[in-house]
């Protein structure tokens, strides 16, 4: 409903403390019609329109998108290579069991039946099972000797392969694995080794394992760390974290080799640095948060995932604010159109042409960019204000290979410490901090390379323990 415009003969002749009192209450209206309009979108947020997790998102937010079914039944598609476990040889198994028959099946006969009448090769079955309580405990004994010829008393040294303290390498390594790796609390592990094994630990033993193994991963880490720096391409991302009361923040980094994090009691573009040098010169995927503010826009992709958050929210915004929004929503269902076909061009389709399929809408954006800097709605003109600014940062993933239009990677690397922090509470220390930062760097590492967890850390742990080089994480050339 809109205000009623009132003739110029009729406000001569109300009087001046009236039309005053009148334009006080107009711009009161205005004041507060803005302010409902504030509360609303911010009612209105949830995980499809701005950065919140789907898990604080209320009963009345629209159902997340579905995507259209392909029509083909579940299973493998054909053409799907079949996942046979194969038998291992012989050798290589612990024990073997031998059956004969020892009746004739033949219901007329009966006839008893021996080894000697054996027909052809057996059926072969393996049956692999865990072995409950395996913990072996050896005891070493250091006897001393008395010198025959000065009387010296002497007493056997502990051997190199024997550790220093009550518990083994693999054990250590197991403990670390489970609380850094599989996220199971403290306790959780305490109860999981005395049920599963007849293994009964303390809490205090088992902090001790994590920060021996934290100890040992220590170079491997500052290894990663700086390596990430030498890469051409880094997704980087952040989210919370706690070391008591202590707000911290988690920094991830992903290359196409090694992903490391790295946590700090800073958000800002200094933390930022921290994980990534000052002199790096590759590209890098983000978010538009303040800390990244000064990358150079040809260097700096923004993620296609959030601008897409951005223009929901505005769309679902009433009036001409709402229009704007719908048109850079669907611009953006157009860009993801376009990198959809290119990925699943497989080679088909190359990236120039990408570029080509591109350019209408790209200029269709600018232009859409062009008039929201002028637009009455806030929103609209603070959004199309800020993306102005760096325009190129929206288009990096089409001129440079293996650069995608979303920073999914830094964000399924964050995944697994979001759960942890929910389910620990986050740190109690400084120690407990770098534990995270080495194992959440260790574990991802290696498994974008393809190697074994447990492997690695129990060579990490040996070798810190006998003083000799740690394994590297750099099993390939960076790129």
């Amino acid at each position: 409903m809109e205000r009623p415009n009132l003739l110029a003969e009729l406000l001569q002749k109300v009087p001046p403390e009236i039309l005053g009192y009148v334009d006080y209450l107009e711009n009161r209206v205005d004041a507060l019609e803005h302010l409902v309009k504030e509360m609303e979108a911010r009612l209105n947020l949830n995980s499809q329109n701005s950065s919140k997790p789907p898990s604080s998102d209320p009963p009345s937010a629209p159902p997340r998108p579905t995507k259209e079914k392909s029509g083909k039944k579940q299973g493998g598609q054909p053409g799907h290579t079949r996942h046979i476990r194969e038998l291992l040889p012989v050798e290589e198994v612990d024990e073997v069991k031998k059956w004969w028959p020892t009746k004739c099946h033949n219901p007329k006969c009966g006839n008893d039946l021996k080894p000697e009448h054996q027909q052809g090769s057996p059926v072969r079955q393996q049956v692999t099972e865990i072995i409950l309580n395996p913990v072996m405990v050896t005891e070493h004994q250091y006897y001393a000797c008395t010198c025959s010829i000065c009387g010296e008393v002497t007493r056997a040294a502990r051997p190199r392969e024997v550790p220093a303290g009550m518990f083994g390498a693999e054990l250590v390594s197991i403990v670390s694995i489970l609380h850094g790796r599989y996220r199971l609390t403290e306790r959780e592990i305490v109860q999981m080794l005395d049920e599963i094994w007849g293994l009964e630990l303390s809490l205090g033993s088992v902090a001790e394992m994590c920060h021996q193994t934290s100890e040992a991963l220590a170079k491997p880490y500052e290894e990663i760390l700086e390596e990430v720096s030498n890469s051409t391409h880094l997704n980087v991302d952040e989210t919370g974290w706690k070391m008591g009361k202590v707000r911290q923040w988690l920094w991830v980094a992903v290359s196409s080799i090694a992903t490391v994090f790295l946590l700090n009691s800073k958000r800002d573009k200094a933390a930022f640095r921290k994980l990534v040098k000052e002199s790096y010169k590759g590209i890098i995927s983000s978010d538009r948060l303040r800390s990244y503010n000064g990358l150079e826009a040809a260097l700096h992709q923004w993620c296609w995932a959030h601008l897409l958050r951005d223009f929901r929210r505005l769309s679902e915004c009433p009036g001409e604010g709402g229009i704007w929004g719908g048109e850079a929503l669907e611009l953006s269902r157009q860009v993801f159109e376009e990198w959809q076909a290119y990925r699943e061009g497989e080679g088909e389709i190359s990236l120039a042409q990408l570029r080509e399929a591109l350019k209408p809408i790209r200029e269709d954006f600018e232009q859409l960019l062009k008039e929201g800097k002028e637009h009455k709605d806030g929103g609209v003109r603070s959004l199309s204000g800020e993306l102005s600014k760096a325009t190129a940062s929206m288009w990096v993933f089409s001129e440079v290979e293996g650069v995608e239009p979303t920073n999914n990677a830094a964000e399924r690397a964050l995944r697994p410490a979001v759960i942890w922090r929910k389910t620990s509470f986050g740190s109690q220390s400084e120690g407990g901090l770098r534990f995270v930062e080495r194992m959440l760097t260790v574990s991802s590492t290696l498994k974008q390379q393809g190697r074994s967890l447990i492997k690695f850390v129990v060579s990490a742990i040996r070798a810190k323990w006998h003083g000799e080089a740690v394994p590297s994480l750099l099993s390939s050339p960076s790129p």
